[in-house]
């Protein structure tokens, strides 16, 4: 085994042949850890599970599509009709059925972690079970028990220590060690999470608790692009970044990086690398001290549904110090973070993601202390790098409500 971690997402797990293909990478490969996220779009599936339930909506029929999704997937993967990894999807269904059922006094972000992680469970049993049907000597590891939180819930802190010496204890030398991201457990045995796509950050802890040579991030691109592809034609590879060029690239949005991944990286100096599990033949990017990033190249990065908060003082007093640390401290306890802000003398206008789960009560709460107004459904895009040339085309067609610049970023908000 060498001493590096792979983390495989939920694109790489989505079907039997899929799944396959992971196989035979770990196999070519022997990473020491293996970190996974659910299947593809079975986070989405819970979440709409989670929102079934507190609309008073039926939720079998939500049940019925986890369950025939990874079905098919498992009857793909092993021979026998019945087996264990059969059985256990339905221990896990029964148990979210009761769950629900049972919790509905119970906070949402409580609800949400005690159901939405089921996802990675379902998909490190079912490539686990895999794995030893190809002949790997499996560690198969619960996160709940190694990484251990806070009780945040939906944004949880992980422990670092205790949750360092949980891992080292538990990993074998000699085993295919795998284990789930994005979740975690507080010292009561309860469900946590880290974080939306918090996988990523999961197997950078894993790897700086191992001191790993490197971490691998297996994705369905070829590594870094310079544009989402969902959204822009023709993106090309970057394929060297520094540790600060990710870091700012993450915290501008950009999903190929979860926020929180490069620190815990930085810390060790491991390599971070971003590959392609369609294309192993591929090296990808490489993120580390040394890398160099010239931007000579504009990077794109791309938000939909975003919306704008716009605060105004009551008796038209100051946007001060004090006024501005009680937004934060609100957004903070929302769990939101601000994607764009812009305040004047007596007003302060803040852009974030629009979770109705959480920016609801956020404004309920404004609306006690100051005039508030919103907008919805608006578009977000940074260029890092970017040349002045390109804006024009950029805003084609496109009614601009702010605009933010320096030196090298340019912030476009638009409907």
């Amino acid at each position: 085994m060498k001493n590096v971690v792979f983390k495989f997402g939920g694109a790489a797990l989505q079907s039997a042949e899929s799944i396959k293909n992971v196989e035979q990478i770990i196999d070519k490969f022997k990473p020491r850890l293996v970190v996974v996220s659910a299947t593809a779009k079975t986070t989405n599936a819970f979440e709409n599970l989670v929102d079934a339930q507190l609309n008073d909506q039926n939720i079998e029929n939500h049940l019925d599509k986890i369950r025939k999704f990874h079905q098919e997937i498992i009857s793909g993967l092993f021979e026998k009709e019945k087996n264990e990894v059969l059985e256990n999807l339905n221990k896990v269904l029964a148990y979210c059925k009761a769950y629900l059922e049972y919790s509905k006094d119970t906070p949402f972000d409580e609800v949400y972690d005690q159901i939405v992680p089921s996802g990675e469970l379902l998909s490190s049993k079912i490539l686990g079970a895999y794995l030893q049907k190809k002949g790997h000597n499996l560690n198969w590891m619960d996160a709940r028990k190694v990484l251990k939180t806070d009780n945040r819930f939906r944004k949880a802190t992980p422990y670092l220590k205790h949750s360092k010496d949980e891992l080292v204890s538990q990993i074998k030398a000699s085993s295919t060690n795998l284990i789930q991201g994005f979740i975690g457990g507080t010292e009561n045995n309860l469900m946590t999470t880290i974080g939306r796509e918090g996988s990523d950050y999961s197997a950078a802890l894993f790897a700086n608790f191992i001191e790993a040579e490197e971490l691998v991030v297996w994705k369905d691109v070829d590594g870094v692009l310079n544009a989402d592809p969902r959204y822009f034609n023709t993106p090309e590879l970057i394929p060297n970044l520094s540790y600060k060029e990710a870091i700012e690239l993450s915290y501008y949005g950009a999903t190929i990086i979860h926020p929180k991944t490069i620190q815990p990286l930085a810390e060790k100096n491991i390599p971070l690398r971003v590959r392609s599990f369609q294309n192993t033949q591929n090296e990808g990017t490489t993120i580390n001290s040394t890398a160099e990033f010239d931007g000579g190249k504009s990077i794109y990065i791309y938000k939909p549904n975003q919306l704008l908060i716009t605060l105004e003082s009551e008796d038209l007093s100051f946007f001060g110090e004090s006024k501005m640390s009680e937004i934060y401290h609100s957004l903070f306890e929302h769990k939101l973070e601000v994607n764009l802000i812009q305040n004047s003398a007596v007003n302060c206008s803040i852009c974030v993601d629009n979770d109705p789960h959480k920016t609801s009560t956020l404004i309920e709460e404004f609306a006690k202390k100051f005039k508030v107004k919103y907008n919805e459904n608006l578009e977000l895009l940074t260029i890092r790098h970017y040349q002045t040339k390109l804006l024009e085309e950029l805003l084609l067609n496109k009614d601009l409500i702010i605009e933010q610049k320096t030196r090298s970023t340019l912030k476009l908000l638009f409907k």
